[in-house]
């Protein structure tokens, strides 16, 4: 069996067409708003989604106290002070309307989505079924949540991109080889293809030396490797090493930019190199201060490191090899989280 050519759509094309008496009259009186409103109609809907489509994916516990979770938090929105825009209310309207055009349009029969989605997936069910008489179908997924069951997204701030524009292979890296003890055998099971005996193995070898997180390591060199592949794997290996190892060899083997993403999107500035420059030159120039008085002051007081060394003198000359590394870079850490890039221009 073939797969048919991906298409990838924009609701504009039909919202554009289309008036808001129109939309209102036609579409409007066939939604019905009261699952969102009220729990015991949440909870009934659910269960006729679940029973109506064989091709539901339904984890039973956890998908009811997440859905009945939903019902609560509309209510408490629309009762608290701020209440809930119309904007914001009449989402599932449109997004249950767009996949009656696409099933109109394309026979797109069903929808896949988190279980956060259920709601406007299930406005979306009913609308086809009150205004073609036929029967769509819904495919709900478990979210990933952390230990606390909180989602991840960019909703919520949190999310973690495939694009490295957005997300590093250092960050991207780092995120998997941080992840709490309890959920990395679910993410191994989760975004691997590591065999389950495999998995089983790494386990048991993660809770007889749990320092060694050997469990976390193949996580984050699987996940990385599959996103990012061979180039990616080992940019953010070497970046980890420089990272946490302090080690200047590691750093002088990385570029700048990849060093800014590193080190939290750090400062980055373009200098000239000339014999002579200090410390105190470097750090003002690469607006680490606003103020000279603070500058001097940090620096005396330890506060000012250069490629992991502490600084003290803020009139001590920089050398090259020790300051202004082979790739011709400097990293400047003020306090303990505040980086800066200094790229030396030939």
């Amino acid at each position: 069996m073939c797969l048919l050519p991906l298409r990838l759509m924009s609701n504009m094309d039909w919202y554009s067409k289309m008036n808001p008496v129109e939309f209102l009259g036609g579409v409007g009186r066939n939604i019905r708003m009261g699952a969102m409103l009220l729990k015991d109609r949440c909870v009934r809907h659910f269960h006729s989604l679940t029973a109506c489509s064989p091709g539901t994916f339904i984890d039973g516990h956890s998908a009811r106290r997440f859905f009945n979770s939903i019902c609560r938090s509309v209510q408490s929105r629309l009762n608290g002070p701020e209440g809930m825009s119309f904007a914001e209310f009449s989402y599932q309207a449109f997004q249950a309307y767009d996949w009656l055009h696409l099933f109109r349009k394309y026979d797109c029969f069903l929808q896949l989505g988190g279980h956060d989605q259920m709601g406007n997936m299930m406005a979306g069910y009913e609308l086809i079924r009150r205004m073609t008489g036929d029967t769509a179908h819904c495919f709900t997924v478990p979210l990933v949540v952390n230990e606390i069951g909180s989602k991840f997204g960019k909703t919520a701030g949190n999310a973690v991109w495939l694009d490295e524009s957005k997300t590093s292979t250092f960050e991207f890296y780092q995120f998997f080889l941080r992840l709490p003890d309890t959920e990395v055998e679910k993410y191994l099971r989760l975004f691997t293809l590591v065999p389950d005996e495999e998995i089983a193995d790494i386990m048991a070898q993660q809770t007889a030396k749990p320092e060694l997180r050997k469990a976390h390591k193949k996580l984050a060199d699987q996940v990385t490797l599959l996103v990012h592949g061979d180039k990616g794997l080992e940019l953010a290996q070497r970046a980890t090493e420089a990272f946490f190892g302090s080690d200047i060899k590691a750093l002088a083997s990385l570029d700048p930019g990849v060093v800014s993403d590193i080190f939290g999107r750090a400062f980055v500035s373009n200098l000239n190199f000339t014999s002579g420059i200090t410390v105190f030159d470097v750090v003002m120039r690469a607006k680490c201060f606003a103020d000279e008085r603070d500058a001097r002051r940090v620096i005396a007081a330890g506060g000012v490191n250069i490629n992991f060394s502490k600084m003290r003198n803020p009139d001590e000359c920089l050398q090259v090899g020790e300051h202004v590394l082979p790739n011709e870079m400097t990293l400047i850490r003020i306090g303990k989280k505040n980086y800066y890039v200094v790229r030396w221009n030939s």
